[in-house]
């Protein structure tokens, strides 16, 4: 004792350590139980010191002065245990402890725990990790923990371990014993709340003497019966055989030992109390009901009735009697609808299909079979036989683990040494759900003592069908504890593969410290993955390989040029196929049938899991938009193809549209498979695309017409990329002037200095108050061509002031057309100013052009471009030269969830030649050829970086001030300033998780893996942009930290950006029309004049056509959708996805401030001073919060480029 004091007070000890260890327990949910004093005391004694305490029990060591039991460890407590908030509806929480442990304490076989808290909490487990020479020790608690006061000893938690009484360790012994002595009581006194005794007791509180008495079940020869918890009530003064009863009232406070109480969810569902109250409490007053109306049924409809209909309650007194008698939370339930509708039932099966077939001979029987008491019927025996003995059919189909693979010897070819073959068990006879659930299955492993680490192991399924293998966790390695596989992989029968599957454990590893028994393996998955680079791939092949979008097009009918691979049309790379080429054109390869779309080839692990897959119908809109077209649009030959008024738009969202057709009905049941029928079909009856109201709309329906929302989408809208600042004025050209003449803006000081708060153009420019949004050179190249289909665009710049307030201000928009004499003689402009009357409208039109114009771009530049087709290489080097052992692999591969699959079906049904792109999007058949000039002009990987990207577009400057040295020069702009917390989250993660791995920066250099990996995204993934001076060379720590975090905000948090708030904001086509179909009206001509007398009918006649926006809605309701399987930034979902704790432990720290970034977007979308949060259309900024739930909510930053 002396000794452990000195210890204690110079830090000795020095065979001492530190046991890390997490608790997961459930605090008390307040709206259940708890008072506001426990509550404040709990509060007060978290100021004066932790107040749970828990203390190791050593198995192997005994302590005399503890009464020979084993020797206690010194006490730890929960680390911020009240800081930390549970949620209302009691989920579990982790909370960290840190015990001292001495080396010779041997194995901690139990624990003991005391809470000085004023109130109880539920004790789900104890995790201890790298206990020296014992690895990981787990303890399953699942129990409630009282104050201390309601015990006589603190309360013993033992281990995981299995022993019979005569093998139990001496040192536990003692404790064991104790645990049974106290659960079984004393036999006598009332039990209560916190007890956790279990006694017997006959059933003898069933009646209530004299009035109703009943007989006492058990103890007997008349009335035998099993025994019940004793719960130590008084009997009652009238028979003192009889026990009391609880008050109804008080039901769900009978007494059964603490930890045999229903969970919080199940008591949540559990009314039967409710029914007991009605029964015996409100009977009086249900009599009354049924006094003024019959007590009888008089027909079988009157029965049905109660199903139907419910019953009425028109006599008050029972509705109070209700209301006194039952908790308020049960109302709902016993109440079924709006109205005073009392016990109305949902409809039982038995009369769904046949309200008659119930009364059948052939149902009277059959349900003695398959009813609900099929165990009563017999065979009339009439002799006895013999019993017969079968053989059981054996399945002789089987999965192998073949075997693990260790890390320490070298045998078998100088690989890893194989252990022997084991199976799973019974995996035939489990039943897999149809909805495609995990389930878990045993295997045991033979396992020799000087094996060492098994790094690996091989699979092979001999069965006939796939199997999704998630995981492999061994428990219990000698000298190695615990060892996890993530799998997350198909794995195909055998004859699929040329070798047996491989997984390796979550240990991570560089190139080069790779253990020699595992290299062989690591280097052979990566070589299966790159493939030969020849023939067809299937279903089951797991080859990651490179091609040119060569697949969009159907010569010589739609042809459509080959983006990538040429100076003309550069193009990040695609995912390979390997489908022949068509025999017209053999640069273009073949395509898929539109029905056969969701089996485009993507690596196997690539595609959609079962629940994304369920969610995902953009397959039904291919269908909608080219097989069912003519049918559509011979609806639209008989009902107006415009909309001719604003009323009319919203009644797609009210009510849906007709379809007086028949033959569309025939092409669409025809032609949509059965089970998306229901999504498309939004009602019973026969009404097509019913749409949810966008969020722009649902607050006020005329607010996204102000000038104020229109410049604030600019900064907190669908594409908040692409406003500058303005640098000088009027706005030049980078075009060049060869090819396309004087493209610079007519713009001029007079159509905007009186409306600059008093200040010169010039004074405006030096305060950094004028800004662009500039749509014209991106355009022009390409306008002449896009003209030509049948669409009228302009190309436009838009020029905003800086109010003030901190919001904007539009001022001018030019719009611009080819010169009619040939690009070389420049651009024929128009500008327009806000107005009165019909120059209101005028300038409404201009809004709308310019909307166009932002649209397209949005489409197929900053979401398109800049984030699925640029990441899509990323996903295929990765995959190709770093294996899963990798470190960056594990940091990069969250990012890449579902990438190639959303993009395979793009290039199948959105972006092909005359995809839905192309019908709603104002390019039409140009617009993959225009994102190609965007990319060969205008886009570089360092400029993707999100601080990089706002100094260029003069948006942030640097100053060594400002958080993090980087000042915006709009302050509140939304998507900058939740934009930047969400880069700097990720760069500090990346951050923390590099140097992990990477020493120096010689470490990088010499990283064959890595360089490789760089090589082949510079020189085959982004190929036509190899030679570029701006590539990170990638020879130090720090360019790989900025390489890695450019990739993870691009597929996650800059994708979210710009695709989750599409519905939202774009969903009502007029805010965000996607083409043009006239010009401006011009005066003294008949459109001017209908412009004068029906301005909305001539905006909604010029822009998108009701086909095309009802094709554009759906397309952008299914691409805004979140799905219920999603994982977002912040979150990965496999908690153990890297064996290092210093790696896990920086991603939880990265989990926090992503959880921190959440708080403060709440409260900036509160702060009434930030105008751009909401604006007039009262819609907060949210596209950046980093969390959701599924389906469209205009939030949540998943991972990857997920839809």
């Amino acid at each position: 004792m002396i000794g452990d004091l000195v210890d204690l007070l110079t830090g000795g000890g020095g065979n001492a350590a530190k046991v890390k260890g997490t608790v997961v327990l459930m605090k008390k949910n307040v709206l259940d139980f708890n008072d506001f004093n426990a509550s404040f005391l709990d509060r007060l004694h978290e100021f004066l010191g932790n107040k749970v305490t828990l203390r190791l029990i050593s198995s192997d060591v005994t302590d005399p002065e503890n009464g020979s039991n084993g020797k206690l460890g010194k006490a730890a407590h929960l680390e911020d245990w009240i800081t930390t908030i549970t949620s209302l509806t009691a989920g579990e929480s982790a909370f960290k402890v840190t015990f001292d442990y001495d080396q010779d304490f041997g194995y901690p076989g139990a624990f003991l725990i005391r809470n000085s808290h004023f109130s109880e909490f539920y004790l789900k487990s104890l995790t201890l990790e790298d206990v020296p020479g014992h690895g990981r020790v787990h303890y399953i608690c699942n129990s409630w923990v009282y104050p201390a006061k309601r015990y006589t000893k603190d309360r013993v938690f033992f281990s995981n371990k299995t022993y019979l009484p005569h093998e139990t360790p001496e040192a536990l012994l003692k404790y064991r014993e104790e645990e049974l002595v106290s659960l079984r009581g004393t036999g006598e006194g009332e039990l209560k709340e916190w007890d956790r005794v279990y006694d017997y007791a006959y059933y003898n509180d069933l009646g209530v003497p004299p009035k109703n008495p009943r007989p006492v079940l058990g103890g007997s020869q008349e009335y035998p019966y099993p025994r019940r918890g004793r719960t130590g009530r008084k009997p009652t003064t009238e028979d003192p055989e009889t026990e009391s009863r609880l008050p109804v009232t008080s039901s769900l406070d009978i007494y059964v030992p603490r930890d045999e109480r229903f969970g919080h969810l199940k008591m949540s569902d559990f009314l039967a109390y409710a029914l007991k109250a009605i029964a015996q409490i409100i009977q009086p007053a249900l009599e009354s009901v049924f006094d003024e109306t019959p007590k009888e049924f008089d027909s079988f409809e009157d029965v049905l009735k109660i199903y139907e209909e419910g019953i009425d309650l028109p006599n008050q007194a029972l509705i109070d009697s209700i209301v006194k008698n039952i908790p308020l939370e049960m109302l709902k339930e016993i109440f079924r609808t709006d109205g005073q509708k009392f016990l109305k039932y949902p409809v039982p099966q038995v009369i769904k299909e046949d309200k008659t077939a119930w009364r059948t001979d052939e149902e009277f029987a059959r349900e003695m079979l398959a009813g609900l008491n099929p165990v009563v019927i017999q065979l009339l025996k009439m002799r006895v036989y013999n019993a017969v003995c079968l053989h059981k059919y054996i399945n002789r189909i089987h999965t192998s683990f073949n075997s693990l693979i260790h890390c320490d010897l070298a045998e078998n070819g100088s690989n890893g040494k194989l252990g022997k073959a084991a199976h799973l068990e019974d995996w035939i006879t489990t039943i897999t759900s149809l909805t495609a659930g995990e389930s878990a299955f045993k295997v045991r492993i033979d396992y020799d003592q000087d094996f060492g680490y098994p790094g690996a192991f091989l699979i092979r399924n001999s069965h006939f069908s796939e199997f999704y293998l998630k995981s492999l966790t061994l428990e219990d390695v000698p000298g190695h504890g615990r060892v996890h596989y993530i799998c997350n992989s198909w794995v195909y029968p055998a004859k699929r593969y040329t070798k047996d599957r491989v997984f390796f454990s979550n240990k991570t590893y560089l190139p080069h410290e790779t253990p020699e028994p595992l290299l062989k393996y690591r280097e052979e998955e990566l070589v299966s993955l790159r493939g030969t680079g020849e023939g067809e791939l299937k279903e089951w092949d797991r080859v990651y390989d490179y091609a040119y979008y060569n697949d969009l097009g159907v010569p010589p009918k739609n042809p459509r040029p080959v983006l990538g691979g040429s100076q003309e049309y550069p193009y990040p790379r695609r995912g390979r196929t390997g489908r022949k080429p068509t025999t017209e054109d053999p640069e273009t390869e073949s395509r898929l049938p539109v029905t056969s779309s969701l089996d485009i080839y993507v690596p196997r692990d690539e595609r959609f899991g079962h629940l994304k897959m369920s969610d995902f119908l953009a397959y039904a809109l291919k269908a909608i938009a080219q097989i069912i077209q003519p049918a559509l649009e011979s609806v639209f030959d008989e009902t107006p193809k415009e909309f001719d008024s604003f009323e009319d738009v919203l009644k797609i969202y009210e009510e849906g549209i007709d379809l007086p057709n028949q033959a569309l009905i025939d092409s669409i049941v025809k032609n949509i498979p059965l089970e998306m029928l229901k999504e498309i079909f939004r009602t019973d009856g026969q009404k097509f695309l019913k749409y949810p109201v966008p969020q722009v709309i649902k607050e006020d329906k005329t607010a996204w017409r102000t000038d104020e929302e229109f410049a604030r989408e600019m900064l907190a809208g669908l594409n908040p990329v692409v406003i500058q600042l303005l640098k000088e004025f009027p706005p030049k050209s980078k075009l060049e002037r060869e090819t396309y003449g004087d493209q610079n803006s007519t713009i001029t000081k007079s159509h905007i200095e009186e409306s600059l708060d008093g200040l010169t153009v010039e004074e405006a420019l030096e305060k950094e108050r004028l800004f662009i949004l500039d749509h014209h050179d991106t355009l022009m190249p390409y306008l002449g061509r896009i003209n030509t289909t049948g669409n009228k665009v302009y190309a436009s710049r838009t020029l905003l002031f800086l109010k003030d307030d901190g919001t904007l201000k539009p001022l001018v928009i030019e719009l611009s057309l080819p010169h009619p004499d040939g690009d070389s003689f420049g651009a024929v402009s128009e500008v327009y100013t806000p107005g009165e009357g019909v120059y209101d409208s005028l300038w409404q039109l201009a809004k709308a052009y310019v909307g166009v114009n932002d649209s397209g771009n949005h489409q197929l530049i900053s979401h398109w471009l800049q984030t699925h087709a640029s990441i899509e290489p990323f996903v295929i080097a990765t995959n190709r030269q770093l294996s899963v052992l990798h470190p960056v692999f594990k940091l990069l591969e969250p990012h890449y969830r579902d990438t190639m699959n959303i993009n395979a079906l793009a290039r199948q049904i959105l972006i092909n030649g005359g995809g839905i792109f192309e019908i709603t999007v104002f390019p039409s058949k140009y617009a993959m050829e225009m994102s190609s000039f965007i990319y060969k002009n205008h886009w570089t990987f360092p400029d993707q970086a999100l601080p990089a990207e706002l100094k260029k577009r003069g948006m942030a400057v640097e100053d060594p001030e400002a958080p993090h040295g980087l000042r915006l020069r709009i302050e509140d702009y939304p998507y900058a300033v939740d934009g930047l917390e969400v880069w700097y989250a990720i760069e500090s993660w990346v951050q923390d998780y590099i140097p992990l791995y990477y020493k120096s920066d010689e470490d990088v250099q010499n990283d064959t893996e890595l360089q490789a990996w760089w090589k082949e995204v510079r020189e085959e993934g982004h190929g036509d942009k190899k030679s570029e001076p701006w590539w990170p060379k990638l020879q130090t720590r720090k360019e790989l930290i900025d390489s890695c975090t450019i990739i993870i905000w691009v597929a996650s948090a800059l994708h979210a950006a710009v695709n989750f708030g599409q519905y939202p904001i774009a969903g009502y086509l007029p805010n965000r029309p996607t083409i043009s179909r006239q010009f401006m009206p011009k005066e003294n001509t008949p459109e001017f004049e209908q412009l004068e007398k029906n301005p909305d009918k001539v905006f909604l006649k010029t822009i998108t056509a009701q086909l095309q926006t009802l094709l554009g809605i759906s397309l952008i309701e299914i691409l805004s959708t979140h799905s219920s399987d999603e994982v977002y930034l912040g979150q990965r979902d496999s908690k153990e996805w890297a064996a290092e704790k210093e790696a896990l432990e920086a991603f939880e720290k990265f989990g926090d401030k992503v959880k921190e970034i959440e708080k403060k977007i709440d409260e900036r979308n509160l702060d009434e001073n930030l105008k751009n949060r909401t604006g007039p259309v009262k819609m907060p900024y949210t596209s950046l919060f980093p969390t959701s739930e599924g389906g469209v909510t205009g939030r949540g930053i998943p991972n990857s480029v997920s839809i």
